[in-house]
């Protein structure tokens, strides 16, 4: 790999206390120009590219520096779930069961409102702040719960036992006919056990699903 020998690798560096971000950023400038201070949601932190030696250092030196993260590539990855090595949901499928007419209460961060895999009718309620917050984690297991596949085309399988395997035609959740309440428990959804799984009974949801 490039930071083997010396190339920049993109982190994000998070301080102690967001009073500190400002002079985590100072400190990340002097190696990187670019580095830039990042608001997400009220989650602070500094986004860098910096090589290996330069992270070492600024860990070493800057105390106010509490971890640093890799920011690694998104990446499409296999759609072999639904085969029978795995989870074995074709047969309900082609049984006629895919969750239609149920609703699934989805505690989570958020769900993209603009993404195809959510037509006009499935996401039947939202709590708390859908979009200008960070929903790639929400929006990931709504998909992977009940998205439609009508994204564009299907991922090619990944290395490993994936290659062993045909993909499926369409990438859409085991359940893709049912329907979701979707309640952001990170920016102004309910957040207690109890009255998030309320709100989502109140909504109709007959079961939910929480991976936070």
């Amino acid at each position: 790999p490039s930071w083997a020998s010396g190339g920049a690798i993109p982190v994000h560096i998070w301080a102690f206390d967001k009073d500190l971000t400002d002079r985590v950023l100072s400190a990340a400038r002097a190696d990187d120009p670019d580095a830039a201070r990042v608001d997400d949601a009220g989650n602070l932190y500094v986004s860098a590219s910096l090589p290996l030696a330069d992270i070492q250092s600024l860990v070493k030196s800057e105390p106010a520096v509490q971890y640093v993260e890799i920011v690694r590539p998104k990446v499409l990855l296999n759609d072999l779930v639904a085969l029978p090595q795995i989870c074995n949901v074709e047969p309900e499928w082609t049984a006629g069961w895919n969750g239609a007419g149920v609703i699934v209460g989805h505690n989570d961060s958020g769900v993209d409102l603009t993404h195809p895999d959510f037509p006009t009718g499935v996401i039947v309620a939202t709590n708390g702040k859908m979009s200008k917050t960070d929903n790639g984690h929400g929006t990931h297991t709504a998909g992977s719960v009940l998205g439609r596949g009508l994204a564009n085309s299907s991922p090619a399988n990944t290395s490993g036992c994936g290659d062993q395997y045909s993909p499926e035609s369409t990438v859409r959740g085991m359940a893709y006919g049912a329907d979701i309440a979707t309640n952001n428990i990170f920016s102004g959804g309910a957040t207690g056990d109890s009255s998030m799984m309320q709100w989502g009974v109140q909504q109709g949801a007959a079961l939910s699903t929480n991976s936070w």
